[in-house]
This record gives C-alpha cells, sequence and structure tokens, in this order.
C-alpha cells in the first residue's frame, strides 16, 4: 500500500507558507526608497548637464 503524501484534506495551495505582511511592508518601503533614489540621481545627472549651458559666464 502507497500513502498519498499530501493528505485529501489539504490542497496544494495551502502547503505553500506565505509571505508575512510585514515582509510586503519592508519591500514595498525598500522599492519606493529605491525609485525615489533613481529619480533623484536622474535629476541631478540632467542638472549638471543643463546647468554649464544655461549660465552667462
Amino acid at each position: 500500500m502507497t500513502q498519498d503524501p499530501i493528505p485529501s484534506s489539504q490542497s496544494a495551495d495551502s502547503s505553500k507558507p506565505s509571505l508575512p505582511v510585514w515582509f510586503w511592508i519592508v519591500a514595498l518601503v525598500s522599492l519606493l526608497w529605491y525609485l525615489m533614489d533613481t529619480s533623484a540621481f536622474a535629476m541631478r545627472l540632467s542638472l549638471n548637464i543643463s546647468y554649464p549651458q544655461s549660465t552667462p559666464f
């Protein structure tokens, strides 16, 4: 006799461990931080390129 590795009362989805809520919050804050840093870098880079052309000296 062979036994079923997953009992019939449990589905395959419920056996997967789910990520905790604090992980999603930290991931979202990290993603927003990264996007703000990237946009600030792009703005600083574009300012440095256009700034010398706009000065009268």
